[in-house]
Formats: structure tokens, sequence, C-alpha cells
């Protein structure tokens, strides 16, 4: 990825996270892509998006707005989940989802009123 490549990235990211008012970090890693693949799907009907991202990127992109407490948290694998409907929703999946599959780790979450 070359410099404007990653400059186009983190604008991308910043819209993402400006547009959420509910984002929460997990760790992914070891799940298989059947598992991911069920998860974006009952997480489209909750109006919430996945991303996998790339945590240096994810923590310029959050660094000088609200979501900055969130910068210590962008380690290792990391994905995403962005709400923007009802956050209740989208918080059941998960941790459902993180009850039923031990291998998704929520790390934080953060919800902006």
């Amino acid at each position: 990825m070359n410099r404007t490549e990653k400059e186009q990235e983190v604008q991308r990211l910043g819209e993402f996270f400006k547009n959420s008012n509910f984002t929460v970090l997990a760790d992914y890693c070891g799940l298989t892509v059947k598992d991911v693949t069920d998860l974006r799907r009952s997480l489209r009907e909750a109006n919430t998006e996945m991303k996998v991202v790339k945590n240096t990127l994810a923590q310029i992109a959050v660094r000088d707005s609200e979501m900055k407490v969130l910068v210590e948290h962008f380690v290792g694998s990391t994905a995403v989940f962005s709400s923007q409907g009802d956050p209740v929703n989208a918080a059941k999946i998960l941790v459902k989802f993180a009850k039923q599959f031990e291998k998704l780790k929520l790390k934080v979450g953060f919800f902006f009123w």
C-alpha cells in the first residue's frame, strides 16, 4: 500500500468512525470464514457493519476525534463493528456471538450519543 492509498484509507476510516454512534473493537483471530460470514450476516440485520482494519491507519483515523480513547486498543487482529442504528441490537448480537465462539474476544466499546 503506497502513501496515497494509506491516506485514502485513513479518510475512509475516519468517515466510517464519524458516522457511527456505537463502535466495538474485537480480536477475531481463529474464527473461520464461515463464522465471520454468519456474524456479518446477523449484524447486517441490525444495521451494523464489520471491518477488519490496519491498526496504524485506524489509530490515525481516530486520533483527532472523540474516539481517540480507542487508540490504545488497536493491537493484534482488530475487527471494528460499527452501528448507525440501534446500538442495543448490535451489542446483543456481538455478546451472544462472543459467548458462542470464544475466539471472538471483545476488547472495548464506544457509544456516542
